[in-house]
């Protein structure tokens, strides 16, 4: 009978269609992934180039607004030496100054670099010549620009521009200068038109900050390290790009740029974006795309499923239907419907192969009863043969019993019958040695009775051997003892014997068989073994319900596979007699012989199965 298929949860096909989907929206995901990474690195790139172009367009504004004031300094220059020395002096300078509100103050230092006027105004001479801008003015004989300062006369954050004047000669006559507003570089970017997304940090040209704009908000750094102003230096006017963190941790993507005078950087402007906003705009790029991708390839999923279900799975619903019903019933007459060719083709198999399964089954079913029908007659056969087989054993066991019970009669018929009379003719012969007439006559006595004595021994040896009579009144170990003393101390030979673990009664056929393997392997040693020493060992088995038998010789051995079958006069006979004993009490029998080597006898005995034989036996 076949067996039924074991319980397995399959997956249906929506389920595989579903985990395909899954499966197909992978790459597409991996690939949004890539995309995603890439545009990431590209929008970070843009915000990068919009900071360069936003730096770009403040340095232009502010060296716009340097050259505007190189070309003031040098306007007022030329008619100021006229006027500088005036009483009014301060008077002009203020008036001046009230038109460019850029400024924090104008004014003129003569050539000991004391001031001598200024818009401001200062009821002191003050002296100016250590300032860097003025040292580098006279040096340079261009227009220098100090780092911010706060102006002595003015008391405001400024940077300072100082213009040299020279006579005809060539020699320093003066200078004149002008205080720049530190806030008035948010107007100089705001004038650029530059865009507002990046936060601005004005530096001087000693890298300290200036200003910020958004005005008030924080700076990105609070001074300029030294290696990024000079990288800053050497790059020209092509704005320096990389990435700053703010004090707080944050990001900037940020581009440094410096502002040149006639002698180098005037001023540095950097401008930052927070990567953090370019990140956010990044994904919430990413994420809308994420969605569209996802909701197209849902809803294609889904549309493509529809479609399978209409035109395939409903079709491979109907074939399961259709097998499952035709596996139950005949088919030769239904109707085959189907959406699809295949579908229709794999309905017309199933037909064919349901009529030749329908055949098939017919067959085993006749088979089947054939072998139902045989099985009974084996059945009873075996039966039948395990009956005689129980009878055939019961019938060994009777005949081995009454084959003892036989030896014990004529064992006590021979001690008590032929013994008593042999004795009573010693007697009688002893009796007669007196009355005997000659020396002739006395010859024949003696010789009459040494034979008597000899028949005399001899039928106690054949009584003892047909049944000794330690088993009636002694345990095995006394019986088996005795045996190896009247069989092996005549012959010479060397004999151990180990017995444990036995009880003190044993069943009566237990006994008999343990004493006769004994009495026969000791008799083949004898007569075929040619050995010096016998071990003979008898335990009570592995596990204590057993009689373990084991006898070893060191004799010359024999080959036992070629004595198995051979039913003459050697060793071979006296162990199949041997062999047959222990099965007919269900033990086991092995014999290990090598020639050369000597030989084992190893036999095992069940002593619940021979008190069970004791019970079935008859009483002798």
């Amino acid at each position: 009978m076949a067996s039924k298929p074991a319980s397995v949860a399959t997956p249906t096909i929506r389920q595989r269609l579903t985990a395909l989907g899954l499966i197909a929206l992978c790459p597409v995901f991996f690939g949004l992934v890539v995309e995603g990474w890439y545009q990431r690195a590209d929008d970070l790139k843009q915000a990068g180039e919009m900071a360069v172009a936003e730096v770009q367009l403040a340095t232009a504004a502010q060296q716009k607004q340097i050259n505007a004031v190189q070309e003031m300094l040098a306007g007022l220059a030329s008619g100021a030496e006229g006027w500088a020395r005036s009483p009014d002096c301060d008077a002009r300078f203020r008036s001046l100054l009230g038109e460019l509100k850029t400024f924090a103050n104008l004014g003129w230092l003569d050539a000991g670099d004391v001031l001598s006027c200024s818009a401001v105004g200062s009821p002191e001479r003050i002296w100016v010549g250590d300032r860097q801008y003025v040292r580098e003015a006279r040096a340079t004989k261009h227009m220098s620009a100090s780092e911010m300062l706060v102006g002595r006369a003015s008391g405001k954050r400024s940077i300072l521009f100082g213009y040299p004047m020279h006579d005809a000669a060539g020699r320093y006559t003066g200078l004149m200068f002008a205080s720049y507003k530190d806030e008035n570089f948010v107007n100089l970017r705001l004038a650029g038109q530059a865009r507002v997304f990046s936060r601005f940090s004005y530096f001087d040209r000693q890298g300290n900050l200036i200003t910020t704009d958004p005005r008030g908000s924080p700076p990105i750094v609070e001074r300029l390290p030294a290696d990024a102003m000079r990288r800053a230096d050497g790059s020209g006017y092509h704005p320096l790009v990389g990435t700053t963190q703010d004090r707080d941790g944050g990001r900037h993507v940020t581009a440094l740029a410096a502002v040149y005078g006639p002698n180098g950087p005037v001023a540095y402007v950097q401008a930052g974006i927070p990567e953090e906003e370019v990140l956010q705009a990044w994904r919430n790029e990413v994420l809308i795309r994420f969605a569209i991708v996802i909701a197209t390839m849902v809803a294609g999923l889904a549309l493509t499923g529809w479609f399978l279900e209409r035109w395939l799975v409903r079709d491979l619903k109907r074939m399961v239907d259709f097998t499952r019903k035709a596996s139950s019933a005949m088919v030769e007459d239904w109707p085959v419907r189907a959406r699809t060719r295949e579908a229709r083709q794999a309905m017309v198999s199933v037909v064919a192969l349901t009529q030749a399964l329908q055949e098939q089954r017919e067959q085993l079913t006749l088979l089947h009863k054939e072998a139902n029908a045989t099985n009974v007659l084996l059945e009873n056969k075996r039966i039948k043969l395990s009956q005689a087989l129980a009878r055939l054993e019961t019938l060994s066991l009777e005949l081995v019993g009454a084959q003892e019970r036989e030896r014990k009669h004529l064992a006590r018929e021979l001690h008590d019958e032929f013994g008593q009379r042999l004795t009573a003719l010693n007697l009688s012969l002893h009796a007669l040695e007196p009355d005997l007439p000659h020396d002739k006559a006395r010859k024949t006595w003696s010789q009459a009775e040494t034979d008597v004595a000899d028949l005399i021994r001899q039928v106690r040896e054949l009584s003892v051997s047909l049944r000794p009579p330690a088993l009636d009144y002694f345990p095995l170990e006394t019986a088996l003892r005795q045996l190896i003393d009247r069989q092996l101390c005549s012959a010479g030979l060397d004999s151990t014997m180990d017995f444990a673990g036995i009880p003190a009664r044993l069943p009566e056929p237990l006994a008999i068989t343990a004493y006769r393997l004994v009495q026969e392997g000791l008799t083949n040693v004898l007569r075929h073994a040619q050995a010096s020493r016998v071990a003979i060992e008898v335990n009570g088995g592995e596990h204590g319900n057993e009689l373990e038998l084991i006898l070893r010789d060191n004799g010359r051995g024999f080959d036992h596979a070629a004595n198995i079958g051979q039913r003459r006069s050697s060793p071979g006979c006296g162990l199949l007699g041997m062999q047959e004993r222990v099965e007919l009490l269900g033990g086991q029998f092995h014999v290990e012989s090598v020639p050369g080597q000597g030989t084992r006898i190893h036999a095992i005995l069940p002593i619940r199965h021979a008190s069970e034989q004791t019970i079935q036996s008859p009483a002798g």
